[in-house]
């Protein structure tokens, strides 16, 4: 169980002595084995000592506590069972790092007792982290030290848990431990977090600032960052569900889904870190994590923005919740200012692709969260985000949008292996689909020497700002598809499409100079973009826009009038063409089962789940709220393509 808030002990010393099991550390010369592992006959005789079968855990002693700072009165804490004899070995660096598993009486004898922070300490070593692994001694620690209320005690076994999670690989037997999700989620309902308050005791100062710095070292807690355990327990759960979606693992899932405040904590915790939200400093250097604790909000999308590729619950939460959506709003406003203010800084792309795909994925195909997002201003923000980071990005000028427009290609603008998938309510574009699209149309990936043409201006990471103008479609369209009165937002409201949210633009009501142009700028985009053919990306982007086109004019007279006058040719025939070779391909992606996984994203597609025990698991999943199927996208596609055939149509003939 989580840790109650903690009270100064005094100067009384915890009493370590007694039947609880021990892992410690021996200093003994192995002159057998001068690298420092351990060799075969250690191994056997070391696992027949610590086995599990010996294990005696039907009592289960509160884990004691020490800082390694030492000093008059401060006790070593201990983990041992002298009935099981179990201990693992601590790895000393020096010299040669020596590894040696004791059985505890051996240990206790000697009076050599380490605390549960150099238990913490010793798992940032590789080596024994992968003998506490090969040994499954993390069940063990787990069960005994769960229920301990010291605050200390369960922290670090709270960083313990993150840093067995470096390795993914070890992720499923992790959750398989008995309570371990139950344990999590718990630790995140706390009322006050056990880090959040320094000790008045000197002892327990010590070992507070011990811990900090452990956690530090290892990685789950980055330069700046509040050292706190809910935010540990964030990001190992964040970990854990990526992975559960990645692999298709439906009964990880399936135990934070039985869990029934697990998402609404989740949501309540980002609601309070966003609500820190500043407009954008004038002081030079200012960078967003000045402003937002970026990792831990980070983490908070994370587990809902995969979660709602797999479930409805985060979605049907959010339609409900009328704080949060307006905060991401916020959010992406302010993480566009900070992308222009400071293009050094790379956290404000990151934080922003995170928030627009959570929208992306609650949104598809759920018309509440579709409604709910719009009354935040969010249509206007969407525009916006799109123009301005294909302006910045293209150096592109509305004023010289009807001057020729000369191939370009850009090197830097190469999309690299780890390319984002977006996943809206009209269709999935991939690396996958890219490289299809290559070959249908006789591109070549590597495309014509670059000498010959100019070079575009990229001030900020050309995969982020490329999936940044995806996503940012993708969610208008998952909101414009099915209601025309948001479409009006776009065709009939004055919108200031160059404002940079900042001061009264980002607290306040907007004053810079507003227009009707939003859909003129995108179709002057299209034509842009359309008439890019050296690169498949041009491709990918030119066909959302017209998808997005189709979606804003559908049913509108004079918006239809207002896109005919503007495209290229006065004619629509080379954008249809392009959506139906675009839904070909979409189609072709749809039906191949595919897993596609990066490291900021991980999307999963399939059209029906594998034959293997799918008798067994029938029962399991009609009542389940998990699901790994795809919605068919392919419908949408064919009912944009037949209104802008219509409007051709119509037009052609004058």
């Amino acid at each position: 169980m989580p840790p109650v808030s903690r009270r100064g002990t005094g100067f009384k010393p915890r009493q370590t002595y007694g039947r609880q099991r021990s892992f410690l550390d021996q200093d003994e010369d192995i002159s057998s084995n001068e690298d420092g592992a351990l060799s075969d006959e250690e191994l056997q005789q070391s696992h027949s000592q610590l086995k599990r079968g010996n294990s005696d855990l039907s009592t289960q002693p509160p884990m004691k506590r020490t800082s390694s700072r030492g000093g008059p009165g401060t006790s070593g804490s201990q983990l041992s069972d002298e009935n099981s004899q179990q201990s693992l070995r601590d790895i000393e660096e020096g010299n040669e790092q020596k590894t040696a598993l004791k059985a505890s009486h051996e240990l206790r004898e000697a009076g050599q007792n380490h605390s549960c922070i150099e238990l913490t300490r010793s798992m940032l070593r590789r080596e024994f982290a992968a003998q506490v692994r090969a040994h499954q001694y993390m069940p063990i620690i787990f069960e005994i030290t769960s229920n301990d209320q010291d605050s200390i005690v369960v922290s670090c076994l709270t960083l313990m848990i993150g840093i067995m999670l470096r390795d993914v690989r070890i992720c499923r037997d992790l959750i398989i431990i008995n309570n371990l999700v139950v344990f999590l989620c718990k630790s995140l309902e706390m009322d006050m977090d056990p880090m959040a308050m320094m000790p008045s005791v000197r002892q327990e100062i010590a070992m507070y600032t011990d811990f900090k710095d452990l956690a530090r070292q290892s990685g789950m807690i980055q330069k700046g960052q509040k050292v706190l355990m809910k935010s540990i327990v964030l990001s190992i759960i964040a970990c854990i569900i990526n992975e559960g979606v990645s692999v298709q693992d439906e009964h990880t899932l399936l135990l934070f889904d039985r869990e029934p405040n697990f998402l609404s904590t989740i949501i309540e915790i980002l609601i309070e870190d966003l609500a820190w939200i500043k407009q954008p400093s004038s002081t030079l250097g200012v960078s967003l994590r000045d402003v937002l604790d970026v990792d831990r909000i980070v983490n908070c999308l994370r587990i809902l923005e995969r979660y709602a590729l797999v479930s409805k619950k985060p979605a049907a939460l959010l339609s409900d919740n009328m704080r949060l959506f307006p905060l991401l709003v916020q959010l992406i406003a302010l993480c566009r200012a900070h992308a222009f203010q400071y293009p050094q800084y790379t956290d404000s792309m990151n934080l922003m692709l995170h928030v627009l795909r959570l929208l992306i994925n609650v949104t598809n195909g759920y018309e509440p969260c579709c409604e709910n997002l719009n009354h935040s201003g969010s249509i206007q923000i969407l525009i916006q985000n799109f123009i301005q980071f294909y302006s910045h990005c293209r150096n592109y000028n509305p004023e010289e949008a009807n001057a020729e427009v000369q191939p370009v290609l850009s090197s830097e603008m190469q999309r690299a292996s780890e390319s984002s998938l977006v996943n809206t309510g009209l269709g999935m574009i991939s690396q996958d689909t890219m490289e299809t699209y290559i070959e249908g149309t006789n591109i070549d990936i590597d495309g014509p020497s670059t000498s010959s043409f100019p070079t575009i201006k990229i001030e900020n990471d050309a995969n982020g700002w490329y999936d940044i103008l995806l996503l940012s479609i993708g969610l208008l369209i998952n909101m414009l598809e099915t209601n025309p009165e948001r479409r009006e937002q776009i065709t009939r409201t004055a919108m200031s499409l160059d404002c940079k949210a900042i001061g009264d633009c980002f607290h306040k009501e907007c004053r810079c100079e507003k227009s009707f142009d939003a859909l003129e700028r995108l179709v002057e985009i299209y034509n842009t973009e359309a008439t890019i053919s050296e690169m498949t990306e041009d491709h990918v982007l030119a066909a959302y826009l017209a998808l997005l086109i189709g979606c804003i004019v559908g049913g509108d007279p004079e918006s239809e009038s207002r896109l005919y006058s503007k495209i290229n040719g006065q004619t629509l025939v080379p954008m249809l063409e392009l959506l139906t070779e675009f839904t070909a391909i979409n189609q072709a992606v749809q039906e191949k089962h595919f897993v596609f996984e990066d490291d900021d994203q991980v999307i999963v597609t399939q059209t029906s789940q594998p034959s293997a025990d799918s008798d067994v698991l029938e029962d399991t999943k009609a009542s389940s709220s998990i699901s790994f199927k795809v919605e068919e996208t392919q419908h949408s596609f064919l009912q944009i393509i037949d209104v802008l055939q219509d409007i051709e149509k119509r037009f052609s003939l004058g």
